[in-house]
């Protein structure tokens, strides 16, 4: 969030406000959103390792990286996967 506020020009206070009267969270759970989104979207169409992928989106802590994964989206990284590759071969 520090970079976040300095990128904005603004307080941490501010941003929050701002960020929470447009999105509804702070700018720490809009930036963790983010990063998640980012990486389901690479678990649905990449190969990389999700430990690889959970390291890229600042979570290199396997087990933080799933709980917080799994608290966005219902469900385990691994069985995003395997779920969005059987899924891609009936939406054709």
């Amino acid at each position: 969030t520090t970079t976040l506020c300095r990128l904005a020009d603004r307080g941490a206070a501010h941003l929050n406000r701002q960020v929470r009267r447009w999105h509804g969270c702070t700018a720490s759970e809009l930036v963790a959103r983010i990063r998640l989104d980012w990486a389901a979207r690479e678990l649905r169409l990449g190969d990389r390792p999700i430990g690889d992928i959970a390291a890229a989106c600042g979570m290199p802590h396997l087990g933080h990286f799933y709980r917080r994964f799994q608290g966005r989206f219902g469900t385990t990284p691994r069985r995003w996967r395997v779920d969005a590759r059987r899924g891609a071969g009936t939406d054709a």
